[in-house]
């Protein structure tokens, strides 16, 4: 505990101030510039998938988007919610492309357990 203290207490290289100062002091953590970055903080199952004319399948299922057309070929990086299946997010080289819907799943209820 003694270095613990020690620690919050002493002026940190970077931020020009002991941790114990800039916790109190409200620091907010930074936070993503857009929905895309946020959700691939949320969204860490990332597979890659290549682009077929009728959309990307995975797990069984199609996922389909009208701005994937004009990738068809193209390998891809999809990240999900493995509890939610409805929705991929897709991104082509390292930049968000869109989000793709797989219409069998899109009108499913997600059943929560209280």
């Amino acid at each position: 505990m003694l270095y613990l203290n020690k620690y919050n207490m002493e002026v940190h290289s970077e931020t020009g101030v002991p941790p114990q100062v800039r916790w109190e002091t409200a620091f907010l953590p930074r936070l993503p510039d857009s929905r895309a970055e946020f959700d691939l903080l949320l969204l860490q199952v990332a597979k890659t998938r290549r682009i077929r004319p009728d959309g990307i399948h995975f797990n069984s299922f199609r996922y389909m988007n009208l701005t994937l057309a004009a990738y068809v070929g193209e390998s891809v990086t999809i990240r999900y919610d493995p509890r939610d299946m409805a929705e991929i997010r897709v991104f082509y080289h390292d930049q968000f492309l869109c989000s793709a819907i797989c219409p069998e799943l899109a009108n499913k209820q997600v059943n929560s357990f209280s």
